[in-house]
């Protein structure tokens, strides 16, 4: 049986500790040394998992739920433009895991100079059938040029990662000097965990394929610092007490007044389950 992680995604030489949250792959895993958990999931299951997206309408957004996503997103992007360390008349970005082109589209909307990567090649066809630039494939296959993009974007990608370093260096070679990074994944560090343990929806491979990978604020701002990024903005978001599968309809409703009040120090104390970060390259 091969397990799809072995080691600390994150480059660290210490002892893995089986954690207290079992999931059918079996108990997640934990780094000694900086805390980020991954799944003991085999390379078969995961793998497995990962054909839900070799679709054609891969991440598309719904119509009813278009605007409120692009106010989203558009935020997000914005809040990494502000961290960049130089202007440019066109923001260069390129979009890695684009699927079939959702956030493509917002940020051109947004005036930003788009590109993609994307290794599912019926979802890669479709943003390309839509005029996007998108190579199908991962990232180091690409091979783009050095300090060919001002601006990186990763949302809900790294957590699938087997080696999360080695894109983060692919990252920062490909990023202009004083270009960003925005990256968007869960906070296994959170409250949500806490409440919630194995139930949390985002561990359940069967309903998020390919989730394996599960940082902490702080085995993120250590995976910046191994890859040579500064940590520009970290912030998390949003607090869960129970899944609305596993609660009854009364139950839940008074879990939501809860959480409301747990907004706001879950922000300061990081403990929110949306893990947002923007990454600067130096230079």
């Amino acid at each position: 049986m091969t397990l799809m992680i072995e080691h600390c995604p994150i480059g660290c030489d210490s002892t893995i500790e089986k954690s207290d949250i079992s999931l059918s792959e079996g108990r997640l895993r934990r780094c000694s040394a900086c805390g980020h958990m991954f799944s003991a999931c085999t390379l078969e299951r995961y793998e497995q998992s990962m054909q839900e997206f070799d679709r054609e309408q891969g991440t598309f957004i719904a119509s009813e739920n278009l605007q409120r996503q692009k106010k989203y997103i558009g935020r997000l992007l914005q809040n990494g433009v502000k961290q960049l360390d130089h202007s440019s008349s066109r923001i260069s970005m390129l979009d890695v895991g684009c699927s079939s082109g959702s956030m493509l589209r917002i940020a051109k909307d947004m005036g930003f100079d788009v590109h993609g990567v994307e290794p599912a090649p019926k979802a890669a066809a479709t943003a390309s059938k839509q005029g996007f630039d998108v190579f199908c494939g991962f990232l180091h296959e690409a091979k783009f040029p050095a300090e060919s993009f001002d601006f990186v974007s990763l949302f809900e990608v790294i957590e699938h990662l087997q080696h999360p370093l080695e894109l983060a260096k692919e990252v920062h070679r490909i990023l202009r000097p004083g270009g960003v990074w925005l990256i968007g994944t869960g906070n296994v560090d959170s409250w949500t965990v806490s409440f919630e343990k194995e139930t949390w929806d985002y561990f359940n491979i069967a309903s998020h394929g390919g989730h394996i990978s599960f940082f902490t604020p702080g085995s993120m701002r250590l995976l910046a610092k191994r890859s040579d990024f500064e940590v520009a903005q970290l912030e998390t978001r949003r607090v869960r007490l129970i899944e609305i599968s596993h609660a009854k309809p009364l139950a839940y409703q008074a879990s939501k007044l809860v959480r409301e009040l747990l907004e706001v120090p879950a922000r300061f104390l990081e403990k929110g389950h949306d893990l947002q970060v923007v990454l600067r390259k130096l230079g």
